[in-house]
Formats: C-alpha cells, sequence, structure tokens
C-alpha cells in the first residue's frame, strides 16, 4: 500500500482537485501503477460531468432555466454590459494616473480626481460599478462628471485613453446606463450623440450623424435643422481648387509677347507661378475659414434648437431639468481621427460650446482613444478649450482581476431577473448552485487554467476569451448541459493557434513549389527575390526530377523500360506565375518596399534621384510582377513544416517533399 500512494502522489490525476473523492470513488485502490497517460482517461476528465453539476439536475428544472441561463451568459460575451452582482466584489486599487492612491494631502489631485466617497455612496451605485471588474476608480470618476452634468447642468470635457479591448467603451456605456436608471421618467434624461472617427470621415458626415440622432431621439425636426446641414460651404471634401488668377491668363492664352527672350519668360513665369501661389493659399485660408464659420453656425443652431422649449416640452415634460430641456452628451469615438481634420473646426466648436457653457442645460463632451499623445495633437487654441480631464483606462493589472471578468461573464442568473417569479425557489436555487459549480469546475481545470493564462500573458484581451466561450455556451442543450472543457480547448487552439498555418493547408501544389523554391533562395541568403529567380529554380529542379525519372524508367530491373516521361505541370510558367499572383494576394509573398510604403496595390518603390543627376522617378506602373522585389514573410523551417503537414486536404507528391528536405 505504501508503494501505490506514492505512485498516486507521482502522478495525480488530470481532474481537478474539487472531484478527487469522486475519482477516488470511480477508481479503486491497487498495487498496480497509475496509468495517467491513458488516453481514454483523459478524455473522460475533459467531458465528464460531476454528480453536483447539471447532467444531475431534473429536466423540469433544466427546462426552464438553461435557455435563461445561456441568454443571460451570451448577452455579456457578445458585448453588452455586464450584469450587476447582487454582492459588490472587494475593490480593486485603481490604474488611473488621476487618482491619487495614498495621497490624501495632494490638493492637485482633488481638483481633477473627485470621484464620490465610498462611504457615501449607496448600494446601487457600488453595485453597477462593481460590474466593471477593475474599473471602479475610474467608473466613479466619469459618473461623477455625467451626472454633473445632467443633474446640475454642468458642460465639461473629458478624455478617456487606453489599449483597444480595455474597457472604455464599456466605462461609458455603463455611466450612462446608471444614470439613465435612476431617473423613473420613461425617456432618457439626455440627448446621447455617438460619434465615430472611422465612420464619419468628415466635419459635414459627423454634422450630418449628429442632426439625425437628434432627430430620432426627439430632439427636434428634419426640417427645422435640414437647410442648415446641406449647406456647400461645409463639405471640407470639395473641390478646392481656385480658379485662375486675372493675371495668370494670358500664360495659356498667348497674349504675351513672342519676342521676349527667354530670361523675361522665365522671370514673368516665375512671378505668375509666386502671385498664383499667393493666391491659392489666400483661398485655402478663406475657404477654413468658411468651414469654421459653418461649424459655428451650424453648431449654434442645433444647441438654439435643443434650447427652444416650445418644440421640446411636450416630449421632455418629465425630464430633471428645468424647462423641458434635456443635457446633451457626445462620445467621440476615435478622438485623434478628428485632430486630423482641418483645423479641427469641429473640435474647436464643440469645445468652444462646452467651455463657453452655450447650452443652458449641460454640454458634456467625451472622447475614446488609444494614443496616448492625443493632447499632443490637438492645436492650441483647441487644447485651451479643453478641460484636460483625462482618465488612463489599462486591462486587468493581474490574473485575479482577469479571472474575475471571466467569472462575472459566466455569472448565474440575477434574482431580480422578471422570467424568476413563475419558476418555483427551490429550482432556481438548485440550478444555481449546480450552474456555479460547472463554472468553478470548468475554470479550475488545469488544462483551461493554462489557456487563460496564456491569453492574459499575451494579449490580456478579455474579447479573446469572450469568442472562446461563445462556442462552448452555444453547444449547451438539454440532452448534454454540462460546459464542455473539450470544446473550449478546442476553440482557443483555434482562437490563439497561427492562422497561417490553416492558410498553408489550403495551397495548390504548384504554389507550395514555388515556396519550396524561395525556401531554396533563402538558404543562399537570398532574402530579396523575384519571380524569374524562383521560377529558374523551380525549372532547375523539374530537369534534375525529369531526369532521374527517365534514368528509373531505362532501368531494365525497375520494369519500366521505354516508359515516357513528362514535366511536372507546376514547372509550366503561366502556372508559375499564377501562383505567385496568389501568394502575393496571400501576402505571403510581400513587395520589399511595402511597410515603408503602405501600399500593396502599386509596391515598387519610386528611387529618389541621384544628387546632380538627370534620372527621373520610375513609373511604377510599367514594372511587371514578376520583376517586383519581394521577400517572404515565412522561414524556411515554417515552409518545410507545411509541406510535410499530414493535415493537408489534398497530399502533394513525393519529390517536393524531397526537395523540401534537401538543401540544394
Amino acid at each position: 500500500m505504501t508503494r501505490s500512494k506514492r505512485k498516486a502522489t507521482d502522478s495525480p490525476p488530470v481532474s481537478p482537485t474539487d472531484d478527487d473523492q469522486t475519482a477516488n470513488d470511480v477508481e479503486p485502490a491497487s498495487d498496480a501503477p497509475i496509468d495517467t497517460a491513458h488516453p481514454a482517461r483523459k478524455r473522460a476528465n475533459l467531458s465528464s460531468p460531476s454528480s453536483e453539476g447539471l447532467a444531475q439536475l431534473p429536466l423540469q428544472v433544466l427546462e426552464p432555466l438553461l435557455p435563461l441561463q445561456k441568454q443571460h451568459c451570451l448577452h455579456t460575451l457578445v458585448g453588452h454590459l455586464p450584469p450587476i452582482s447582487a454582492e459588490p466584489a472587494p475593490p480593486i486599487a485603481s490604474t488611473s494616473t488621476l487618482a491619487s492612491a495614498g495621497d490624501d494631502d495632494d490638493d492637485d489631485g482633488a481638483v481633477f480626481d473627485d470621484p464620490p466617497s465610498r462611504s457615501t455612496a449607496d448600494d446601487r451605485t457600488r453595485f453597477e460599478a462593481a460590474a466593471c471588474v477593475g474599473l471602479e476608480d475610474d467608473w466613479h470618476t466619469l459618473h461623477a462628471m455625467l451626472s454633473a452634468t445632467v443633474t446640475a447642468q454642468e458642460s465639461n470635457s473629458c478624455l478617456l485613453i487606453g489599449a483597444s479591448g480595455s474597457g472604455k467603451s464599456l466605462l461609458v456605456d455603463s455611466v450612462l446606463d446608471s444614470i439613465c436608471k435612476r431617473h423613473v421618467a420613461h425617456s432618457k434624461p439626455y440627448y446621447h450623440v455617438h460619434l465615430a472617427g472611422t465612420v464619419q470621415i468628415n466635419d459635414r458626415s459627423a454634422m450630418k450623424e449628429m442632426a439625425q440622432q437628434l432627430i430620432l431621439q426627439g430632439a427636434f425636426t428634419e426640417q427645422d435643422v435640414g437647410d442648415a446641414i446641406d449647406a456647400p460651404s461645409l463639405d471640407d471634401d470639395d473641390d478646392t481648387t481656385p480658379a485662375p488668377a486675372a493675371g495668370a491668363d494670358h500664360v495659356f492664352g498667348g497674349d504675351a509677347d513672342d519676342d521676349d527672350d527667354d530670361d523675361g519668360e522665365a522671370a514673368h513665369a516665375a512671378q505668375l507661378a509666386a502671385a498664383a501661389a499667393a493666391d491659392e493659399a489666400e483661398i485655402q485660408d478663406e475657404l477654413a475659414g468658411a468651414i469654421l464659420s459653418s461649424l459655428n453656425n451650424i453648431i449654434a443652431n442645433i444647441i438654439a434648437l435643443l434650447s427652444n422649449t416650445a418644440s421640446t416640452s411636450a416630449s421632455n415634460s418629465t425630464a430633471a431639468t428645468g424647462g423641458g430641456r434635456k443635457p446633451l452628451i457626445i462620445t467621440l469615438d476615435d478622438f485623434d481621427l478628428f485632430t486630423a481634420r482641418p483645423r479641427q473646426a469641429m473640435l474647436y466648436c464643440l469645445l468652444d460650446a462646452v467651455q463657453a457653457a452655450s447650452y443652458g442645460a449641460g454640454l458634456a463632451v467625451v472622447g475614446v482613444t488609444s494614443r496616448v499623445d492625443t493632447v499632443d495633437l490637438l492645436e492650441k487654441r483647441v487644447k485651451s478649450r479643453f478641460s484636460h480631464r483625462i482618465l488612463h483606462v489599462r486591462p486587468p493589472a493581474s490574473f485575479d482581476v482577469f479571472e474575475r471578468i471571466v467569472r462575472n461573464a459566466l455569472s448565474p442568473l440575477p434574482p431580480s431577473t422578471p422570467s424568476l417569479s413563475t419558476i418555483p425557489t427551490a429550482h432556481t436555487h438548485a440550478f444555481t448552485q449546480a450552474w456555479q459549480h460547472e463554472v468553478h469546475t470548468l475554470l479550475a481545470h488545469p488544462h483551461v487554467h493554462d489557456v487563460l493564462r496564456g491569453i492574459y500573458e499575451l494579449s490580456n484581451d478579455m474579447r479573446m476569451v469572450y469568442r472562446i466561450l461563445t462556442p462552448t455556451l452555444c453547444r449547451l442543450s438539454l440532452l448534454d448541459p454540462a460546459l464542455d472543457a473539450t470544446t473550449l480547448l478546442e476553440t482557443a487552439a483555434l482562437e490563439v493557434g497561427d492562422g497561417t498555418l490553416h492558410v498553408l493547408r489550403d495551397l495548390t501544389e504548384p504554389e507550395l513549389a514555388l515556396l519550396i523554391a524561395i525556401k531554396h533562395l533563402q538558404t543562399r541568403d537570398r532574402a530579396v527575390f523575384n519571380f524569374e529567380m524562383c521560377f529558374d529554380e523551380l525549372a532547375r529542379f523539374a530537369a534534375r526530377d525529369a531526369r532521374e525519372r527517365h534514368a528509373a524508367s531505362s532501368d531494365p530491373s525497375a520494369g519500366l523500360a521505354g516508359s515516357a516521361v513528362a514535366t511536372p505541370f507546376f514547372a509550366d510558367r503561366k502556372i508559375a506565375l499564377m501562383s505567385f499572383h496568389s501568394l502575393l494576394a496571400l501576402e505571403l509573398v510581400l513587395p520589399e518596399n511595402s511597410i515603408a510604403s503602405l501600399s500593396i496595390a502599386n509596391p515598387v518603390a519610386k528611387p529618389s534621384a541621384a544628387t546632380g543627376g538627370n534620372t527621373g522617378r520610375t513609373n511604377q506602373a510599367t514594372i511587371r510582377k514578376e520583376f517586383w522585389k519581394v521577400r517572404c514573410v515565412l522561414a524556411p523551417t515554417t515552409i518545410v513544416n507545411a509541406v510535410k503537414d499530414r493535415h493537408r486536404p489534398i497530399a502533394i507528391s513525393s519529390s517536393l517533399v524531397k526537395w523540401a528536405s534537401s538543401h540544394g
């Protein structure tokens, strides 16, 4: 027995520690060595439900509650607000640069960071803040600012900076939802306009989108703002080519004296060019001023329409603010893209309205960006109107916070769910206990824990975890209600794994043959090459392979004497060139200057003219693709592994496999 216990200690079972008692009941004690590498046993530990799981519940409990739980979790995984827990989690230290943790006597920090006191905050606020795990302090700071805009008619602006997937949009949506729930009125106590720099590509389309969203929210009618929005002077994408100056007409009209000498004509042309350039700069300044003036007029008109109580009092009679007016909250996604607009006209007009408090009901501008230097991109006149409230939103700071977010997304149904009122309390309690046990068993599995730990250390992006959990939840059914770790691990392998592997498996034989030729060029330190070099390598291999097969067919002992030997079809030039184009389209082969030019459509670089020479720029359109200088993004070992991959849907010839493994 001593020997058996020692071996059991050295080779623990794969199942979690919570199921040790179950494992002991299934596996009787024996003096034989424990075979932990048995595939059937490992498979059972991945998918077999526990005695306390959902599989042990009767059908009358699962049938009404399992679809509700499945919908509740998927609602969070696809991007909606996370559920509000009935018991708030312990607070986590803020990662915002605005928070002055451990510095109570810092008066300057209190100016920019004034979250409400935790002792005076009500339970509802603490529960809503706890739903944003790890972002509680940032949530309170943003909630205090927007609440002041809604309740006290304050105008303010702030900027949320953080990496993609850190929770910036979650913060804004959660705070706005919290403010909306505090008002008993049926309609929202504010107008909310969401603009995205990637969608509204110029200020004209942004103003149109703002007006359309306000019209849909009942702020005013389309006739009130239609004429102002359609003003042609606002379109910053129209043709801004100035009309030719009066003094420049004679350049192409033939009015100049024909007997002027060459020097006089050159000087006169230079003067005309300078005058035209000065006129063009003046026209550009006038146009920019007209755009800025038009934007000012449009925003002033929108604010005047919002302030018109005659058009809004009927629908806003229950609003919290006086006079039937509602505050306006504008969120600017991809804020850094708005700074690249001409004169930063829209940002200037919005922030100027915020600073001047032009809208008496309250105006708040919230920017969302992933660039940490966004404030430096603002012009001086725009920066002076920005309130410099900046929240640095960071992803989970520890793996414990990361795991808490996952558990929060898989939380059981809250007691406030309306559908639970018709279900017996005993059934709800039993289902909740079983669901919590399923989630605990899934996350405690060593392989699942390793996957989550790897994602945290690799990208720290919760969206990737949500994409992995979604198929596992979608497959839940009354026949198989358990959370299957096998499905989660298979999804994780596809999500986290290298996507290039699947692309290489779908390549045709000519494309692989060309990649093998590239591999041999790489081994000879030919990192930059063109199609002609690859085809020459491929043709020499085809000729050598044909000679070897012809020699084998001429050998009487082989029994193939006299048989014809054909050239491999992948050595045909047209087929090889088509394969080269396919590799370019798949971006497995990239032009040499693609990183510098950021353009694949016309990838041949324009060489700079030599100093003192007369050489001009090469016309890129005249260079044929077979002469493009390209590089391969794959390493030679990756190409060899792709050729030897046994999971390819269509096998390739053995000669290509041997050629890939050879060194010549």
